[in-house]
């Protein structure tokens, strides 16, 4: 079945599904998806496709939903039974779902974006906020992990295609590629997501770089790292896998003090040296430490950037900090921050990928939708003088807020700012940037103790 087909036929796929469980890999039977006649201009339709709860934990999970140009569109969510709904240009759609599976949205009308935030209970409290995928595709690539003690990593992965796809899991060391047996050939039937659960098979390891290939078919890939240690908070870094490599990448978020600490992975997944330098803003202007100017990545290697190291007698005061990480040999790569908070209102972890591009306008959706208590833009402004921001705020329920004090904000160029979002009634809200120069977005919450962060998107143009 070639790729249009595919697509079709993803986007008429509703699904009661079970998570894969199992401390390898494994995956319950449910039936295949019913393909069953449609109304409606198939061409149009385009789905996105959302992880479900990983297996032994408990929470919530909530999908916030709106339109990527600020048309209007319909929608429908998974196996709802109320048909497509309306989605108008100025509001947002909220859905809670049972966790039981991952969820297809299916849109018309207009392409949509969505984010999912979860909130779990148990193995403890902790949230964390990622994107739905527009896409399934033959290879993922995660830079960001770890099988130390303390630490458990789950791979989600989702086939929504009416095939069954294979798919195998190969690691990156600071020793090289690691390949395990139990994960040569994991099969992941129609309609279903299987779980694989990294630290029982593969000795301890503090860095830890995944690629995920389908030998058949075509799959979407979630990474979740939970983390209970004496030397951070609980917590749990929750992100989509990245597909493609960039020569430029950007990290709005980040923060180096006495609380707070990050490291940001790259990883290389060609077959010929990536050279790359990382270059920092903060709030006074940019810096760039010799020891991370053209750093050679070898071929299928990681490099990871401890950033605390930045705080030594000999650096700058830091705090917090944005970043960029670009080759100088134009060979693409691939970068993931993992971000401890301990200062500043805010205490958790959180992992993002870098960006790989700036825009003037920019959609973020929700970091946390329950007991948030601190939730804040973080702005990076890369154009020739300063940036002027106005944002805007969508909720499910009422008409869009501007407030006036987050009118006309000012980011000077080069430096980032961090700007704290009201609460606003209406439940969780998706945030609209405007600029008059190039900036990339991120948004940090704080909800119990922990903390989520999801990167921005950029907002698609209305075709003439």
């Amino acid at each position: 079945m070639d790729k249009r087909r595919e697509l079709i036929a993803a986007g008429l796929i509703t699904i009661v599904m079970a998570a894969g469980l199992g401390w390898e890999v494994s995956s319950e039977s449910v039936s295949a998806p019913d393909l069953g006649a449609t109304d409606g201009d198939l061409i149009n339709q385009r789905a996105l496709f959302c992880p479900p709860l990983p297996g032994d934990t408990e929470g919530s999970e909530t999908l916030t939903t709106w339109s990527s140009t600020g048309e209007d569109a319909a929608l429908s969510i998974g196996d709802s039974d109320e048909g497509a709904v309306e989605l108008g240009q100025d509001r947002i759609r909220v859905d809670k779902v049972d966790g039981a599976g991952p969820v297809n949205i299916v849109g018309s009308g207009a392409p949509l974006l969505a984010d999912v935030a979860m909130s779990f209970t148990k193995p403890y409290e902790a949230v964390g906020a990622a994107q739905c995928s527009a896409k399934a595709d033959t290879e993922w690539y995660f830079p960001e992990g770890s099988s130390e003690v303390g630490f458990k990593e789950r791979l989600l992965i989702y086939n929504p295609f009416p095939d069954e796809a294979v798919v195998r899991i190969t690691f990156f060391t600071y020793q090289g590629t690691e390949a395990k047996a139990q994960f040569a050939k994991i099969p992941v039937p129609s309609g279903e997501a299987v779980q694989a659960r990294v630290n029982k098979a593969i000795t301890q390891r503090k860095a830890l770089a995944t690629t995920i290939s389908a030998v058949r078919g075509r799959v979407v890939a979630w990474k979740m790292l939970f983390s209970k240690t004496e030397d951070r908070p609980n917590g749990v870094e929750f992100s989509l896998g990245q597909t493609e490599t960039s020569t430029r990448l950007f990290f709005p978020l980040g923060r180096v003090d006495e609380g707070s600490d990050e490291r940001i992975t790259i990883l290389n997944p060609n077959d010929e040296n990536a050279v790359v330098t990382a270059t920092f803003m903060t709030k006074d202007g940019v810096f760039q430490p010799n020891q991370y100017v053209e750093m050679t990545i070898r071929p299928n290697a990681t490099k990871v950037l401890a950033l605390g190291d930045l705080s030594g007698k000999k650096a700058p005061p830091v705090g917090p900090l944005s970043a960029k990480i670009e080759s100088v040999n134009d060979v693409g790569v691939i970068a993931e921050e993992s971000v401890v908070y301990g200062s500043a209102g805010f205490e958790g972890v959180a992992s993002e990928f870098g960006m790989g591009e700036t825009a003037t306008s920019w959609w973020v959706g929700p970091a946390a939708v329950s007991n948030v208590s601190q939730d804040a833009l973080v702005v990076l402004s890369l154009g020739p003088k300063a940036a002027h921001l106005s944002v805007t705020l969508l909720s499910q329920d009422r008409a869009p807020v501007s407030p006036k004090e987050l009118q006309d904000v000012e980011v000077g160029a080069g430096k980032r700012a961090q700007i704290m979002l009201p609460d606003i009634e209406g439940g969780p809200f998706v945030v609209r940037v405007d600029s008059d120069q190039p900036i990339v977005v991120a948004r940090i919450a704080q909800a119990g103790g922990d903390i989520g962060l999801v990167a921005g998107l950029p907002v698609t143009p209305t075709e003439p």
